[in-house]
């Protein structure tokens, strides 16, 4: 069942990326290209869209691999440990704290940002 489980959150994963918007490789190479930008080795237009989508695919397997791994840390640790109150922290549930986690991290540094720079605009 662990193994089903692992397979839908690695697939639905790369669902997911492939039907976000702003993640197409075909759109960004055409943008690079329209403004005049390119990734250096990298010839502008197809070969570039090629490129982005090799990078993207394994940027995506391992992000996909990293949430089955958590998602299945309940399971295990519970089969490990014979604590059966772990079941009670769902996957999902620890998928969504890590989210929130690393988006509270992101907000810190957002606002913490501004006052690194506020020493060299009082000179």
């Amino acid at each position: 069942m662990s193994i089903v489980y692992f397979l839908l959150i690695v697939g639905l994963t790369f669902f997911y990326a492939s039907i976000i918007p702003n993640l197409q490789p075909k759109e960004i190479a055409t943008n690079l290209k329209k403004y005049g930008s390119s990734i250096p080795g990298i010839k502008p237009g197809k070969p570039t869209a090629e490129a982005l989508d090799k990078i993207l695919s394994k940027t995506t397997f391992i992000g996909a691999f990293g949430l089955g791994i958590i998602a299945l840390i309940p399971s295990v640790a519970c089969h490990i440990t014979g604590i059966t109150t772990l079941q009670g922290i769902g996957a999902t549930s620890l998928i969504i704290m890590v989210g929130v986690a690393l988006d509270f991290i992101n907000q810190v540094r957002t606002n913490l940002l501004p006052k690194n720079y506020e020493s060299f605009l009082k000179q």
